[in-house]
């Protein structure tokens, strides 16, 4: 049972980074910034020095949500509200609102089972930890079932023996009897009381065997006799007859049927599961990203929209020169396009490869336009 908790805690761990989570963020700032120019249009003081009193109120809310596909989706809302005594400071108070939809797709390392593979994991490893604790609970129930069988037995056995006993008392009685009237001699006495006193001693293990029995059958269900009985008495008895299925029956259900072999198996699908997220985990960074934002200063609206592709790779330890063991190489080919609401487009696109150790390179494309209609 403390095995399938951990391995049920261990699911939900994992589960609770495809939750989607809700953030809010508040903050105000206020700013008194001296200056020494007549044009800051600030409060002047008696030394001549004007100061601009600026306060700003900030709120972003939003929600972000990560996909088994390793897709990340994140929508949020910034709000602005800024207050200045500047007397050149056309609004007063000043709101700016801020909206943004964005998108990440993974290709490669984190694409699919990359992302998702501790989650499968973990859910095939509390699937094999529930059929472990299943396959416990039935031999806990078939123990009870044979202990109380072992009890109608040892029970049984107890009252044959008994039995057996008065028997033998009865013959030690004859042979005494037999014996004062001359028809035995004492060895048959003898020999009578010697198999009475075996039958006593028989009877006593039987009954100590009875007593071992009911306490083991109580320490499995957890109860004790009732009232002043020192022991279970067994009520039901063993069927007369018993089906007997074929034998390839047996075997077929047995496999279909054994905890056990589902729980290895789970374990194997569990490790496979693994295995698929590190060969997708092991592979280059290859991200593709998306954004549609809109911004609104006192009714003007802006629409803006991204897309950008972002790759790395670090070359394996193992294969390269011990020299070079530390050195890592990535590269961001990017491309976004910003639209404006005064219908012009701005291209920028460029490749920039990086080196830990060696220095950086960068070569940019920029272009600007009248957005073409479409």
């Amino acid at each position: 049972d403390a095995s399938m908790r951990a391995a049920r805690g261990t699911l939900r761990h994992e589960s609770g980074a495809f939750d989607p989570e809700l953030f809010f963020d508040a903050s105000r700032t206020g700013i008194d910034q001296p200056s020494a120019s007549p044009f800051s249009g600030g409060d002047t003081l008696a030394s001549g020095v004007s100061v601009v009193r600026t306060t700003q109120t900030t709120t972003t809310t939003g929600a972000r949500v990560t996909l088994p596909t390793g897709t990340e989706l994140s929508a949020s809302l910034l709000a602005t509200r800024r207050e200045s005594n500047s007397t050149f400071s056309l609004l007063n108070p000043e709101y700016d609102a801020n909206g943004v939809l964005s998108v990440r797709q993974p290709l490669l390392k984190g694409f699919g089972p990359g992302t998702w593979g501790d989650r499968s994991a973990a859910a095939r490893a509390y699937e094999a930890a529930r059929a472990r604790y299943e396959d416990a609970v039935l031999e806990t129930r078939a123990r009870v079932e044979r202990t109380y069988w072992d009890l109608y037995a040892a029970r049984r056995d107890l009252a044959l023996q008994q039995i057996i006993r008065d028997r033998a008392k009865s013959l030690l009685d004859e042979s005494q009897l037999r014996a004062r009237a001359g028809l035995v001699g004492p060895g048959a006495v003898a020999s009578a009381r010697v198999f009475y006193t075996q039958q006593e001693q028989a009877l006593l293990d039987f009954d100590e065997a009875l007593d071992r029995v009911s306490d083991q059958l109580g320490t499995f269900i957890g109860e004790r006799p009732a009232g002043s009985l020192k022991r279970f008495t067994p009520l039901d008895e063993p069927p007369r007859e018993l089906p007997v299925e074929p034998e390839n029956v047996l075997v077929a259900r047995a496999l279909a049927q054994s905890r056990e072999l589902k729980s290895a198996e789970r374990e194997v699908a569990a490790a496979r599961a693994r295995s698929a997220s590190a060969w997708w985990n092991k592979l280059p960074t290859l991200d593709v990203r998306g954004s549609l934002a809109g911004a609104g200063l006192s009714g003007t609206e802006r629409a803006t929209w991204t897309a950008s592709a972002r790759s790395s790779t670090s070359p394996s330890s193992g294969r390269l020169p011990r020299a070079a063991r530390s050195r890592s190489v990535s590269a961001w080919p990017t491309a976004s396009w910003t639209t404006r609401s005064d219908g012009w487009m701005r291209r920028r696109a460029g490749w920039k490869p990086r080196s830990s150790r060696c220095g950086s390179e960068s070569s940019n494309i920029e272009t600007a336009g009248p957005r073409r209609s479409s």
